[in-house]
C-alpha cells in the first residue's frame, strides 16, 4: 500500500511538472527520491533561523493585579474573571535585535468581536510589558482571548474566561473549595 501511494505521488508530481505549450510548469519535478520528513523539517528550520525576529515572547500571564516590575502578582494569577474586573496581561518580551516597533495587544470576545486594543514600544531588554483590558462591566460571560502582535506577526495568545458571580460560586461549591 505504501509503495503504491509513493508511486502515485511520484506520478502526480511528474504530471504537474510536465511542459505545457513549450513552457515549463510552475511545479517542476526534480527526479530522484522524495525528501524525508526530517529533511523538510531541517529546511524549514534553516528558513526560520535566518529570518530576523525583532522580539520573542517568553511568557504571557493574566491576572487581577500587577506587581511593581510589570509582571502579574503571583497571588493574583488567574484565567477566570467576572464582568467588571480589570484584566491584566503581562507579556515577557526578549528583544532579538535593537528595540524597535510596537507590541500590540488585541482583546477579543466570545464571538471574535474586537473589544479593545493597546500598543506599547518593544523594550530594549528582556522584561515584562503590561497591558490592561479596561472596563469589562459590559463584557458578557464567555471565553475570551488576548493576542500579542508585533507588526503583522502574531507572537502569542492568552485565553481567559468571564463568568457571572453565581457561576464562580457554583464552581467553588462543586470543587470542594
Amino acid at each position: 500500500m505504501k509503495t503504491r501511494l509513493i508511486s502515485l505521488l511520484a506520478f502526480t508530481l511528474a504530471a504537474c511538472g510536465s511542459e505545457q505549450d513549450g513552457a515549463k510548469g510552475q511545479n517542476e519535478y526534480i527526479s530522484g527520491p522524495l525528501p524525508t520528513a526530517a529533511a523538510v523539517q531541517a529546511h524549514a528550520a534553516v528558513d526560520v533561523g535566518t529570518r530576523e525576529v525583532p522580539a520573542v515572547v517568553r511568557e504571557t500571564i493574566v491576572g487581577r493585579r500587577l506587581a511593581a516590575d510589570g509582571a502579574v502578582d503571583p497571588a493574583e494569577r488567574t484565567d477566570a474573571f467576572t464582568p467588571g474586573e480589570q484584566i491584566h496581561l503581562a507579556v515577557k518580551v526578549a528583544p532579538q535585535t535593537a528595540a524597535q516597533g510596537e507590541l500590540r495587544v488585541t482583546w477579543y470576545g466570545p464571538d471574535d468581536d474586537l473589544l479593545a486594543e493597546d500598543a506599547k514600544p518593544v523594550p530594549g531588554s528582556e522584561q515584562f510589558v503590561s497591558f490592561s483590558s479596561g472596563d469589562t462591566a459590559r463584557w458578557n460571560p464567555g471565553s475570551y482571548r488576548a493576542e500579542v502582535w508585533l507588526e503583522n506577526e502574531k507572537l502569542a495568545e492568552q485565553r481567559f474566561a468571564l463568568a457571572s458571580g453565581e457561576d464562580l460560586s457554583d464552581n467553588k461549591r462543586g470543587s470542594g473549595i
